[in-house]
């Protein structure tokens, strides 16, 4: 048996990001009248909008409204992959033609914005992903459960009979709380093996009879 829908997380997991996000962000600071650095750009990684534009203004002491800059930096990026520059992670063109062959709804379930998942989804490989959940659908953002909860609901699907594909320890915590089975293709961070979930290289390794072994209650790790 397959799952009735496989829900991938975007960044860090569909998509490699951060080379976007460290693009407009040095767009930014140039126009601001800075320049990125790496400590910059550390302190960055994984966290809040606000605390990036926050660290820009402090750095180049620019008097300019927060919020707009959290606008402009997210369009930036909408731009950038809506431009084709959507660096695609290892294996995710013959995922989706597998997923394609056996009939595996796909769905995309992101923190991030409307703006780019919608670029991202434009430019993802045939047939395209069923239903986007993105931050600005639910109230609360991963790792509260309401992301994957969402997506099953618009599939019309148990979410305990779908695969949720996930990256980072907060998307992990919003997926099990869901009541999904997950899958770690683990990024930037490590993430230890757990009895919770299963652990592959890539989307090479999520195959038709990985899927069905899942859904059988067998659990991996291929690393």
């Amino acid at each position: 048996m397959l799952p009735e829908a496989l829900l991938l997380d975007q960044d860090g997991t569909l998509i490699d990001s951060e080379p976007l996000w460290e693009q407009a962000e040095a767009e930014m600071m140039r126009s601001l009248g800075g320049e990125l650095t790496r400590d910059m750009r550390e302190k960055m990684i994984g966290g809040p909008l606000r605390t990036t534009i926050d660290i820009m203004l402090e750095a180049t002491g620019a008097n300019r409204d927060p919020q707009e800059l959290e606008i402009q930096l997210v369009s930036e990026v909408a731009r950038l992959v809506q431009s084709g520059g959507v660096p695609w992670m290892p294996g995710v063109h013959s995922l989706f033609n597998r997923m394609n062959a056996a009939g595996v709804p796909l769905g995309l379930v992101t923190s991030s914005w409307r703006q780019i998942a919608d670029g991202v989804a434009q430019a993802a490989p045939e047939p395209g992903f069923a239903r986007i959940v993105t931050g600005e659908d639910i109230a609360r953002p991963k790792p509260e459960p309401d992301a994957y909860v969402k997506a099953a609901r618009l599939f019309g699907a148990d979410i305990r009979r779908c695969v949720a594909v996930e990256d980072s320890l907060t998307g992990i915590r919003s997926a099990l709380a869901s009541g999904a089975i997950v899958v770690v293709i683990p990024g930037v961070v490590d993430v230890p093996a757990s009895s919770a979930y299963s652990r592959v290289t890539c989307f090479d390794d999520v195959s038709i009879e990985l899927l069905e072994a899942l859904m059988a209650g067998e659990r991996f790790d291929l690393l």
